[in-house]
């Protein structure tokens, strides 16, 4: 045993001192024991760091002397220290002219201890003392009142890594250290050291603002591994090649202070990387609540996740951290971003790529007007601003989703952030949503669109969309369509199928069907509230429509407009049924397009906005059509068609003024078109065919005749080809036509009879009335002067040429006569005219009368034919009369086919009892030709007579006529 007391020793190289109060060795017991031992060195120009340890009480157990004679290497089983007392003081900054480097904590402790090999060492109730001085700037770093444990330590000066340690285990009291002028905190309870692995229990980390604490990591475990002792003891910079986090709680906030210069979340995490040094960075089961500006809040529930901490701490932006993480999976992420909050559970992120999938992404907006519920998700990209709150995501993918919207797009105010989403594909996703009072569910198949843009203050832009859906349908108060199933595509061939529209408004009924509908829509302009569509194709639909009553109030309401664009609209075979109760009645229009499978409508071009409405060109074909009036007449194609072409159709409509439209009738072509119910006699008119080529119409000239004539200088009318029947009369046309730019009217034939037969017409009257019936050829009237008639609406032609006129007339004179009836002269019948009209001349060529006569007393039937007639009639008028004016007839003829017969008539216009000159000459013929007229009205027969002349020269007026016939025959 050796002892000794109160020794201070100074070594040679006058830094180094020994001091103690009892010092004792027993070579038998292999111990040695210190008590109030001081080791300490002091700093000079050689050494940058001074220390000092103290113990109470130091006792080294099972000492190999032999080794620390031979080697003088301290070799011991165990050590045990009793309060002890570390100080270092430690300066970090280069000394001007000198090229060593900073000090290492190593070097220091083989000052302090020499070669040492201890198999356990126990430290108990130790204080640790560190003051650092780097660029004249000091800190410390203290912690008292610990225990810590250590197995396998030694210290070889001599190898490349002089210290080692198997393990370590250390219980830290109230261990709180203060970095960088108190900016920061660290906190942890325990430290234990294990095959060169670090594990830090309960590890606080926080950062400071004005003694508040602002962001918070919160770590149960911490485990580091290839720590560098020497940075965290001199630079208190925690340094590692990787550290583990075992159910961290990370809580970060940026300042609300203004700032001059404000810091992003980069910026921030680029001061921790000032303390902070780690290469690799994992997360075990961690809760992460990251509070940043703008109202953008990120927080994970039960998060994994592998960091590369360095290109962390060094990114600039959001789109850095995907190159960070290795690997991160979660169970439960919120995201409040701006005006949305978005729900992640089961995320795994795979690194590099920025590729992460989610078992469901829940995503809302602060006004709980829109709901996103996504399931089986995984997304390429997403990046999150944290100053703004801007979302940019890419390549999100889900099999099942739920999405409840009610207003599309949120409200716009200064604080909403921007949303960008590319190259979207979602599966069996149910959509649910109020649109502008519109109730709209459906269920998508699937849903893909390649861009959606919505930034603060803008409209939705949405790009490359594509769906397939089913059960679409849509409701509001009167309102209900339902779409069975769909397939719409952005500037594609989209269809519906299955389409059923119902609404009631209490004045309107509607009931619409539809097998099946294709069009080529255009959403952007849909989603600005404007309608595009190209290449409608309706088929087959069925339409019931029911108005009833004016209401004048709801006429007189604002007309609101929204702004459509269809490049063509088709509707095949089409059933409609319309009706309307009008103050005079009910209307109806019936077409059953359905029975013809060449049924169409057609419209080209159709743009309405601002109560302006256009159709480029509009076609259609119709068979079985029937309109009825409230007056009870019917319009209807029977059993031909109509088929038109309009173009340049424009409606206008202002508030509270009736609608104006202008139109072009490019082609018009009617067979069998009806027209029944017409005039009080009921008559009805069928248009066999007709054709009517470039007519200019509208609103205002369709009922005036005069600015229809002045709208068209080129309209055509031909193969017009029909007939009207009535109780009274038949007429029938063939091949009529008018040609605008000639002004010539023509028609191949023309005929008119009474529509009963003729016994049955006489037998009906009570007095004479003649029986007549009228037959035409070819018929050719003009040229027509309609610049005249357009200036001052009196009606000018120049000729009136009709070919093969044939007039039968028959008069029972069986019948009493009936007195009292003064029938009018040619003069005044003209006069009665009301429209304003002269024409120069009408020619009857060809032309045949054949009067048929019953005589009362024989009863027989006599006739008086006048052929090979040439009848002109001169200076025509209404209008305009001047004192000499006169109407001139001339005609001429054979009576029985045989005699020649010529007749002059001059009838003055200004003669108030309508006196006339006529006069009459015959030719030489033999009378005997006159035998079937004399025998049956005059019971006479002539054997023979030939009439040599026969002159006629008469004065009439309306009561009385006088003149003188002269007869020049012989052999009668």
């Amino acid at each position: 045993v050796l002892r000794s007391n109160g020794q201070d020793i100074m070594f040679p190289d006058g830094r180094h001192r020994l001091s103690f109060s009892r010092f004792r060795i027993n070579i038998k017991n292999k111990l040695v024991e210190f008590d109030s031992c001081t080791i300490a060195a002091t700093r000079d120009d050689s050494a940058a760091a001074s220390f000092s340890v103290f113990f109470d009480a130091l006792r080294l157990t099972n000492i190999d002397f032999d080794t620390l004679y031979r080697a003088e290497v301290i070799k011991a089983d165990s050590v045990y220290c009793v309060n002890p007392k570390f100080n270092l003081d430690v300066e970090l900054g280069k000394r001007k002219g000198s090229n060593k480097p900073p000090p290492k904590l190593e070097n220091i402790i083989k000052q302090l201890t020499g070669d040492l090999q201890l198999g356990y060492v126990v430290v108990s109730n130790a204080d640790f003392n560190i003051k650092t001085v780097k660029n004249g700037v000091p800190n410390s770093y203290t912690f008292s009142n610990n225990n810590f444990e250590m197995q396998g330590l030694s210290v070889d000066q001599e190898a490349r890594k002089p210290l080692t340690v198997k393990s370590f285990t250390m219980a830290i009291r109230n261990y709180e250290n203060f970095i960088k002028d108190s900016t920061y905190s660290v906190n942890f309870d325990s430290v234990v050291f294990k095959d060169d692995h670090i594990t830090l229990s309960n590890f606080i980390f926080n950062k400071l603002d004005e003694g508040k604490i602002l962001n918070t990591f919160s770590i149960p475990k911490f485990y580091l591994l290839g720590l560098s002792w020497d940075d965290l003891v001199f630079e208190k910079k925690l340094k590692a090649e990787q550290a583990i986090m075992f159910n961290p709680h990370i809580k970060y906030t940026v300042s609300g202070k203004q700032n001059k210069k404000s810091q992003n979340v980069f910026q921030s995490l680029g001061s921790i990387n000032e303390y902070m040094d780690i290469q690799q960075l994992d997360i075990v089961d961690g809760v992460i609540d990251l509070k940043l500006k703008n109202n953008l809040r990120v927080q994970l529930d039960n998060a994994t996740l592998s960091v590369k901490s360095h290109s962390l701490l060094e990114s600039k932006k959001l789109a850095g951290i995907k190159n960070s993480l290795s690997q991160l999976k979660f169970d439960k992420g919120t995201i409040h971003a701006g005006n949305l909050d978005i729900e992640m559970q089961d995320i795994f992120y795979i690194g590099q790529s920025g590729q992460f999938a989610a078992g469901s992404i829940h995503v809302r907006n602060k006004e709980k007007s829109t709901a996103i519920v996504l399931h089986d998700v995984s997304v390429d990209r997403m990046q999150v601003n944290e100053l703004s709150g801007d979302i940019y995501a890419d390549g999100i993918r889900w099999q099942k989703g739920d999405v409840k919207i009610n207003t599309l797009g949120g409200k716009e105010g200064e604080g909403e952030s921007s949303v960008e989403l590319k190259n979207i594909r979602g599966l069996n996703t149910s959509v649910r949503g109020d649109f502008g009072g519109k109730s709209v569910s459906t269920q998508l198949s699937s849903i893909i669109f390649n861009t959606l843009r919505k930034k603060p203050g803008s409209k939705l832009q949405l790009e490359g969309l594509d769906i397939t859906g089913k059960q679409l349908k849509v409701k509001t108060d009167g309102l209900d369509l339902a779409v069975a199933d769909y397939d719409l595509r952005d500037e594609q061939h989209s269809s519906f199928r299955a389409i059923s529209y119902k609404a009631n408004n209490g004045k309107m009924t509607a009931a619409v069907t539809i097998p099946s509908v294709t069009i080529t829509p255009h959403i952007q302009p849909l989603l600005h509230g404007d309608i595009a569509l190209d290449a409608i194709s309706i088929n087959r639909p069925v339409i019931d429509i029911y108005l009833g009553a004016r209401d004048i109030a709801a006429e007189t309401q604002k007309i609101n407009f929204s702004k459509i664009d269809i490049s063509e609209l088709k509707l095949t075979g089409p059933q409609i049924n319309f009706s309307k109760v009008s103050d005079s009645g009910l209307l109806t229009l019936n077409w059953h397009g359905e029975r013809n499978a060449s049924n169409f409508l057609q419209a080209n071009g159709l743009h309405i906005n601002a109560g302006t409405t256009s159709i480029n060109d509009l076609k259609f074909y119709l068979t079985d059509f029937i309109f009825s009036s409230p007056n009870g007449k019917t319009l209807s194609t029977g059993e031909g068609k109509i088929a038109a072409q309009i173009t340049n159709i424009k409606l206008e409509q202002e508030e509270n003024l009736p609608a104006e439209w202008t139109a072009r009738v490019s082609n018009f072509d009617a067979r069998d078109f009806r027209l029944d119910s017409i005039g009080k006699t009921k008559g009805l008119l069928v248009m066999n065919s007709g054709i009517l080529n470039n007519l200019n119409i509208s609103s205002s000239t369709i009922i005036n005749l005069q600015q229809l004539a002045a709208d068209n200088a080129a309209f055509q009318l031909k193969q017009l080809t029909g007939y009207y029947s009535d109780v009274n009369t038949n007429m029938r046309w063939f091949n009529a036509g008018f040609n605008r730019g000639s002004n010539i009217f023509s028609v191949d034939s023309f005929s008119m009879q009474p529509a009963l037969s003729k016994d049955s017409f006489i037998a009906k009257q009570t007095s004479q009335v003649d029986y007549t019936s009228i037959k035409t050829g070819a018929i050719a009237v003009g040229p027509v002067d309609l610049d005249t008639y357009i200036k001052n609406k009196t009606l000018h032609i120049g000729t009136a040429a009709i070919d093969k006129f044939l007039l039968i007339d028959h008069k029972d004179k069986q019948l009493p006569f009936k007195g009292g009836s003064i029938k009018p002269l040619p003069v005044n019948i003209f006069k009665n005219i009301p429209q304003k009209l002269s024409v120069d001349t009408v020619l009857l060529s060809n032309a045949t009368v054949e009067y048929t006569e019953v005589n009362e007393k024989t009863k027989l039937a006599g006739t008086i034919p006048i052929t090979r007639m040439t009848v002109r009639l001169i200076a025509l008028k209404n209008y305009n009369i001047k004192p000499d004016d006169s109407l001139s007839i001339q005609a001429t003829g054979y009576l029985m086919d045989t005699a020649w017969i010529r007749l002059r008539v001059k009838e003055s216009y200004t003669d108030t009892l309508g006196g006339f000159l006529m006069s009459m000459r015959v030719k030489p013929f033999d009378l005997t030709v006159l035998n079937p007229v004399l025998i049956p009205l005059a019971s006479l027969k002539l054997e023979s007579g030939y009439l040599d002349t026969l002159s006629l020269r008469a004065i009439g007026r309306e009561y009385l006529s006088l003149g003188e016939m002269q007869m020049f025959y012989h052999d009668l």
